[in-house]
């Protein structure tokens, strides 16, 4: 199939799905680092570590979005942020060679594709032929029923 050069800036559909996912491993890794920072020893009774609580703020004042290098970028300027950013580097790269399931993505993503075309299709044809078919739930070939 061709894909028109211009539809991503002229990078391919799959350098940017790439780029999509380095975001999301971003994501993904952040969380990891967070659940292990995280604290609160085996009784779950210790206070949580300041690395934790660090993150946790920075996090919620600039929130990971659209883009997973940028947002580590930010974190690895700042002082207390550069071991952090490196921790998460380390496990973003773990995750995305070791334990993302690249068949199940394919699969999953095709299984959805395939869902969701049905059901978009089915909702734009009670749309296109609800009018003629809110008469009733006659069979095919059937006459509609006087009433």
């Amino acid at each position: 199939m061709h894909v028109p050069a211009d539809t991503f800036g002229g990078a391919a559909p799959e350098h940017k799905a790439a780029r999509m996912l380095s975001t999301l491993f971003t994501a993904v890794a952040l969380r990891v680092v967070l659940a292990q920072v995280g604290g609160g020893g085996e009784g779950g009774d210790l206070p949580p570590a300041p690395e934790f609580l660090y993150l946790r703020d920075f996090l919620a004042e600039r929130p990971l979005t659209r883009d997973g290098d940028a947002w580590l970028a930010v974190l690895m300027a700042q002082e207390r942020g550069q071991m952090l950013g490196v921790r998460i580097m380390e496990v973003r790269e773990a995750y995305c060679s070791g334990d993302f399931d690249w068949a199940q993505c394919q699969q999953l993503a095709a299984q959805h594709i395939q869902e969701s075309n049905v059901g978009m299709l089915r909702r734009h044809a009670a749309r296109a032929f609800g009018g003629s078919l809110a008469g009733g739930s006659e069979e095919p070939g059937q006459e509609p029923r006087q009433g």
